[in-house]
């Protein structure tokens, strides 16, 4: 897939919010450059606006000034036959945003293209109909999310801690708004990385590789390949989907199967597979995973590549009775994991800075031999970089969905939300060998008992319903908790 990077300057204007339908910023607005990635407060910062350096104690209060302000990001970038073939090729753009914070307002050439109200997931707009020969002018509003959580009234079931109400119905990462470990900082910004992706009318839509069976005596794997593409191609007769295994360069398994519909599956066995292993159980062995779509004549249309391993994990709970104890236990491959981990919380409270502390932080997870590391929910989902660490590493992630400590909504706008959120999250990171668990949340279920209520935490939709049934349907042979 072809694609045009707009990370780098930007400009950034902003003020205390005024108009949340406007498509230009008020004139009178102080503009300085903005680094995308990146976040407002490291801007003002940069800009002599913020007092240096912004990490000690006193000094991170003077980002509250700011938290009912609102921001503008604007850039130009040229749009010419060369690179928006649209008509010869049949390639459309589309705006690619990995990570917006959070209230935002698309507008391109003085149009507004769509919204976004998640800084947790990445967001996608269409460009086809508003790109235009020449230069386009891109502008971002971003809304505060404070004066956002006042239009939402919270129904007495909801709970949150004293300084943390504005965040339940805002779907940021939990610890902006302060918490025990972290500062309230309650950002804003283009904190991942933005592009503009060229789509072929004939591409991959999805594919999912999962193990259902190990027998490591017999050095056998069951794999599982799932795949789904788009195409405005009406006769699919003599097309193909070939699945392919290598490792090290060696081919340890190939398929193909003819189309009969633009979805598919397949499934085989490996023979003398090397099995992937949590650290201290053996090699974390890799595998390069390629689905190719090719036409009639022999074209190659799409090629999506995945790196797996193989193996089977499986979490097992029995009761604990009066005459004995029950078990917790994962099991790798068959075989019982003595876990031997930690909590993964915030790299910084400003996450465009994550990449920056990633391999550091996941060497120490390294020498430390921890063999699972459990993403906290309070947190931002981590992105394929730490995720491919944890795969090369031998590292089990437990993976919770991004709610703590609070009782949220459960009206259905809420759990719509959620789960769009959710599905997003994990067909983008389920192929990841290293991916152990998907667990609901942070310490709700204890939150219940702290609403003054004798309410039943087993009500609660998000965790009991919604969550585990996204599971299900998207990345079936993985644990939910």
């Amino acid at each position: 897939m072809r694609s045009i990077d707009l990370n780098g300057t930007w400009q950034l204007t902003f003020g205390p919010q005024g108009d949340t339908s406007a498509t230009i910023p008020p004139p009178e607005w102080l503009t300085i450059p903005a680094q995308v990635p990146g976040n407002v407060e490291l801007d003002l910062l940069a800009a002599g606006l913020l007092p240096a350096p912004l990490e000690q104690a006193h000094r991170i209060y003077e980002t509250q000034k700011y938290e009912t302000f609102q921001w503008w990001y604007h850039r130009v970038f040229k749009g010419d036959s060369a690179l928006f073939p649209r008509t010869e090729t049949g390639l459309r753009p589309v705006l690619v945003f990995d990570g917006l914070d959070c209230c935002a307002t698309v507008i391109l050439n003085g149009v507004a293209i769509g919204t976004a109200d998640n800084m947790l997931i990445p967001h996608r707009f269409d460009l086809a109909e508003h790109l235009c020969l020449g230069e386009n002018e891109l502008l971002v509003r971003i809304d505060s999310p404070i004066l956002a959580a006042r239009h939402a009234t919270p129904e007495p079931v909801t709970m949150g801690m004293p300084v943390n109400w504005e965040s339940i119905p805002i779907r940021k990462a939990p610890h902006m708004y302060g918490w025990d470990i972290m500062p309230r900082i309650v950002s804003a910004g283009i904190w991942r990385d933005v592009r503009i992706e060229l789509l072929p009318p004939t591409r991959f839509r999805n594919v999912y590789w999962t193990t259902l069976d190990t027998d490591p005596a017999g050095g056998r794997a069951e794999v599982l390949v799932d795949w789904d593409f788009a195409t405005e191609q009406r006769d699919l007769d003599g097309w193909k989907v070939v699945v392919k295994l290598t490792r090290r360069g060696r081919q340890v398994a190939v398929q193909q199967q003819l189309v009969f519909a633009s979805h598919g599956r397949a499934r085989f066995s490996v023979a003398g597979a090397a099995l992937w292993w949590p650290r201290g159980m053996g090699e974390a062995a890799l595998h390069e995973a390629t689905a190719t779509l090719v036409d009639a004549s022999g074209a190659v249309r799409d090629e999506h590549r995945s790196r797996i391993g193989l193996r089977t994990v499986r979490l097992e709970r029995t009761d604990v009775t009066d005459e004995q104890g029950g078990e917790f236990v994962f099991r790798v491959n068959g075989e019982k994991l003595f876990a031997k981990g930690t909590n993964w919380v915030p790299l910084d409270a400003l996450h465009s800075r994550d990449r920056q502390h990633l391999d550091a932080a996941t060497a120490m997870l390294a020498d430390l031999n921890c063999n699972m590391v459990r993403c906290w929910g309070g947190n931002v989902y981590e992105d394929h970089p730490f995720f491919d660490r944890c795969d090369e590493l031998g590292i089990l992630v437990w993976q919770d969905f991004a709610l703590a400590c609070a009782v949220y909504p459960q009206d259905q706008a809420f759990c719509d939300a959620i789960r769009r959120e959710a599905e997003a999250v994990v067909a983008r990171f389920r192929n990841h060998p290293s991916l152990a668990l998907w667990a609901g949340n942070n310490e709700i279920d204890e939150c219940y008992r702290w609403t003054g209520f004798d309410l039943d935490p087993n009500t609660d939709r998000l965790s009991r319903e919604v969550l585990p049934e996204v599971v299900r349907r998207l990345d079936p042979a993985r644990p939910y908790l």
